[in-house]
C-alpha cells in the first residue's frame, strides 16, 4: 500500500478502536514494530489460550505479520507512526494498556485522560538504569521486568529520584525462551556440521554505534576484514538505524556488493542468521545477550563508546549489566585492532565450560525461565478482573514546566511593543513551534526566554533554578540554553570545529577564546560535528560550505553547549525546502535522542504542522493561539496571518 492507503487504513482502524463496546474493560498491546510480538507472543498465547481472554494489538507496522492473523481472540489494528497515532494515544480508553515502548508522558506518547493501566514490558536485558533516560519509566504503572538487574536498578531509580512506587514484576523473557525452542528444533547435525566461518555482526543504533561511527566507514572496514578472510557475514542493522538512516545502509549496501560472502538482513523478527552464525559482533546491543545466552556462542564486543542514555547513572551505585556480561560472555576487541578479528573469532575457545559457565550465568541473570509467559500473563489477568487499578493511578498526566513566563512583557526604547504581558509554558521534551507573520514578536519571546532582551514587566523561571531574579541564576540558565538562528551567526574565516567549540563558552567564559581548548572540550565538540554529519569537514572553513551545512554547523555548535533547551529564531528561512526538511528533522532526532527541549519559530505553517508537537500562534506581540497541530483551523491562521492567508499544500 502507498501512503495515502496506509493513512486511510489507520483512520479507519482508530475509528474501529473508538466503537469498541465496553472497551474500559479490554486489554490491548502496542507494537511500536513488527518484531515487538516476539517480546508478547508467550504472554498473549497463554492470555487467550489459558485465561480465554480477549487481546486487541495494536501495531505501527504495515507488515506486521499479526494483521493478516486468523486468531480469533486476536484483534489487529494498524495505526502507523503519525497523527492518527498521537489521537489513537491522547484518547487512550483500554483498561490495560501494554507496550515494549519507553518514555511515556515525552513527545507524542503522552498518557490518556482516561483510567488506563499502562504495562510496560522489557524489550532486551540492558540495564534500566544506563540503557534508558532517567525519567524512561516515571509514568508507568507496573514494569514486567526479565532479569533481577532490572528490578534492583528501577528500585536504585525510585529512590535516588524520589518517585512513586511502581508495580515491578518478576516475569522473565519470553523473547529468549522462543530463542531457545527455535534453536532446539534445529537438527542436530545442523548445529555440528563443519562450514566456513559465518559471522552476523548486530550493532545498536546512535552516532557511536559500530555501524553509524565515522559514518559507516568503521564499519565499511571492518567488513572488507572479514571478506578478505573468506569470513561469511549477515549484517543485521539496529531497526531504528534502518528507518533513521537509510543512506547509510544504501551506502554499506553498495560497498559490499563485490563481495559474495556478504548479505544484509532487515527482517529482525527472524533468528535464522543467528541460528547459523558461529560468533556474533558488536558494541553493546541488547541482542548480543539474547545471542550468548540462546545459542551459547561467543560475542566479539568492539569496545566503541559505550551508549549512555542516562549520563547519572553511577548515583545509583549498580554496575551496568550489558558492561558487565562483556567479558563473561565474550571477547572485548579495541577498535584499533579490527585486523586481527579474523585470527581471534577463529581461534575463540568454545568449549563444554564455556557453554556450561554460559548456562549458569543465564540461570541467575533472567526470571522465570520457560514459564514467563505464564507469569506476565497471571498478573494481567488479575488486573483485568480487579475493579480497584484506578484507585493509585494519575488520570491525566500533566507535563512537566521546563520554562515558563508571568506576564512577562518587552517594549523597545523606541516605544515598540515586542511582547505583549504573556504567561507561557514550555514543556519539557516537548518541541514547541512559534508560528506568525514577520514581526509579529516570535524573536523577542525566544530571546527574552533566554535573558537576550530585557523584561519591561514579569518574570521568567524555569524548572531547575525557580525564578530568575538575579544575575547567578540568569548565568545558569543560559549555560544550558542554546540559541540557533536564521544567519547562523558563524565566523566565515574559522573552521566548523572552531565554530562548534563557541559553544563551550558559557561553561568557561569568554577569555577561553583566547586559550588552547581542552581536548574533553574539542571531543564534545567533534561528536556534536559527527553527531550533524560534517565530522569529515570538521577543520574546512565555514564560509566555504552550503547554507545547509552552515546551519548544521549552528546545530553542533548548540549540541556543544550540552544544552537542557535549544532556542531557534527561524532556523531554516533561508533555505530551500528539501533542505529545510532535512534540517528540522536533524533536529527533532537530536531533541529526542538526547531529551532536549526545543522552541523553534518558524514561517512555514507546513513545516510547523509537520514537526511541532505543540503550536503557539503570535500575532502583535500577543498570543492568539496555543494547542497541538490537529486543532490548528483555517480560521485561526487568517487570525494570525490576516485575510491575505492562503494555505498550502
Amino acid at each position: 500500500m502507498n501512503n495515502h492507503q496506509l493513512s486511510l487504513e489507520a483512520e479507519k482502524s482508530l475509528q474501529q478502536i473508538k466503537e469498541l463496546d465496553q472497551i474500559d474493560k479490554k486489554i490491548a498491546f502496542y507494537a511500536e514494530r513488527g518484531s515487538d510480538w516476539n517480546h508478547y507472543s508467550n504472554i498473549i498465547n497463554e492470555l487467550i489460550n489459558i485465561h480465554n481472554i480477549e487481546v486487541y494489538y495494536i501495531t505501527s507496522d504495515h507488515t506486521d505479520s499479526i494483521l493478516t492473523n486468523k486468531n480469533k481472540n486476536i484483534f489487529p489494528y494498524y495505526i502507523g507512526y503519525d497523527k492518527v497515532r498521537t489521537v489513537f494515544f491522547q484518547t487512550l480508553q483500554f483498561k490495560i494498556f501494554v507496550t515494549t515502548t519507553p518514555d511515556l508522558g515525552k513527545f507524542n506518547f503522552i498518557r490518556s485522560p482516561y483510567d488506563v493501566h499502562y504495562a510496560y514490558v522489557f524489550s532486551t536485558l540492558i540495564s534500566a538504569h544506563m540503557g534508558y533516560m532517567h525519567d524512561a519509566f516515571d509514568y508507568y504503572d507496573s514494569i514486567l521486568c526479565l532479569g533481577p538487574h532490572q528490578h534492583n536498578e528501577l528500585k536504585a531509580i525510585e529512590h535516588h529520584y524520589g518517585l512513586k512506587q511502581k508495580e515491578i514484576i518478576e516475569c522473565g523473557y519470553g523473547h529468549l525462551e522462543n530463542i531457545l525452542d527455535a534453536f532446539e528444533q534445529e537438527p542436530k547435525n545442523l548445529k555440528t556440521k563443519k562450514r566456513d566461518m559465518h559471522v552476523v555482526i548486530a550493532p545498536t543504533y546512535g552516532q557511536h554505534s559500530l555501524l553509524e561511527i565515522d559514518n559507516g566507514e568503521f564499519c565499511c572496514n571492518l567488513l572488507n576484514i572479514l571478506a578478505e578472510a573468506n569470513i561469511a557475514v549477515t549484517l543485521r542493522p539496529h531497526w531504528m538505524t534502518i528507518n533513521n538512516n537509510p543512506s547509510l545502509i544504501s551506502k554499506i549496501t553498495e560497498r559490499q556488493k563485490t563481495y559474495k560472502t556478504f548479505k544484509i538482513e532487515k527482517d529482525l523478527s527472524s533468528i535464522s542468521s543467528l541460528i547459523d552464525s558461529d560468533v556474533l559482533i558488536s558494541d553493546l546491543s541488547g541482542v548480543a545477550l539474547e545471542y550468548a545466552f540462546g545459542f551459547l556462542k561467543p560475542v566479539v564486543y568492539i569496545d566503541v563508546p559505550i551508549r549512555v542514555r542516562n549520563a547519572d547513572f553511577n548515583a545509583t551505585n549498580l554496575p551496568a549489566f550489558e558492561v558487565e556480561m562483556r567479558s563473561k560472555t565474550g571477547k572485548i576487541v579495541s577498535p584499533e585492532k579490527l585486523a586481527d578479528i579474523p585470527n581471534i573469532i577463529t581461534n575463540l575457545n568454545i568449549d563444554d565450560s564455556f557453554q556450561k559457565n554460559i548456562t549458569k550465568l543465564r540461570k541467575k541473570s533472567v526470571f522465570n525461565l520457560g514459564t514467563s509467559g505464564s507469569v506476565g500473563a497471571d498478573y494481567l489477568f488479575d488486573l483485568i478482573q480487579r475493579d480497584d487499578i484506578s484507585a493509585n493511578k494519575k488520570n491525566l498526566v500533566k507535563p512537566i514546566t521546563l520554562l515558563s513566563t508571568n506576564q512577562a512583557s518587552v517594549t523597545y526604547p523606541n516605544g515598540v511593543i515586542g511582547m505583549q504581558a504573556s504567561d507561557v509554558e514550555i514543556y519539557d521534551g516537548e518541541l514547541t513551534v512559534l508560528i506568525g507573520p514577520s514581526g509579529a514578536g516570535k524573536s523577542t519571546m525566544l530571546r527574552a526566554l533566554n535573558g537576550l532582551v530585557t523584561l519591561s514587566t514579569g518574570s521568567i523561571s524555569t524548572k531547575e533554578h525557580g525564578h530568575l531574579s538575579d544575575k547567578k541564576s540568569w548565568h545558569s540558565h543560559q549555560r544550558r540554553t542554546a540559541m540557533i538562528f536564521q544567519q547562523h551567526q558563524l565566523i566565515g574565516r574559522q573552521s566548523a570545529l572552531h565554530n562548534a567549540l563557541l559553544g563551550r563558552v558559557p561553561h568557561h567564559g569568554n577569555l577561553q577564546c583566547l586559550m588552547p581548548w581542552s581536548k574533553k572540550d574539542k571531543l564534545i565538540a567533534l561528536e556534536a560535528l559527527d553527531r550533524v554529519g560534517l565530522l569529515s569537514k570538521s577543520l574546512e572553513r565555514v564560509s566555504n560550505l552550503s547554507g545547509g551545512e552552515m546551519q548544521r554547523v549552528g546545530i553542533a555548535r548548540a549540541l556543544t553547549q550540552e544544552p537542557t533547551v535549544i532556542l531557534a529564531d527561524e532556523p531554516v528561512a533561508s533555505l530551500d525546502p528539501a533542505i529545510s526538511v532535512k534540517i528540522l528533522s536533524l533536529l527533532n532526532d537530536i531533541c529526542i535522542e538526547k531529551s532536549i527541549t526545543a522552541v523553534v519559530s518558524l514561517h512555514q505553517v507546513d513545516l510547523a504542522k509537520k514537526f511541532a508537537n505543540r503550536l503557539l500562534g503570535i500575532s502583535a506581540g500577543k498570543i492568539i493561539f496555543e494547542g497541538h497541530v490537529d486543532d490548528l483551523t483555517f480560521e485561526i491562521l487568517r487570525d494570525l496571518y490576516g485575510e491575505s492567508y492562503r494555505e498550502h499544500p
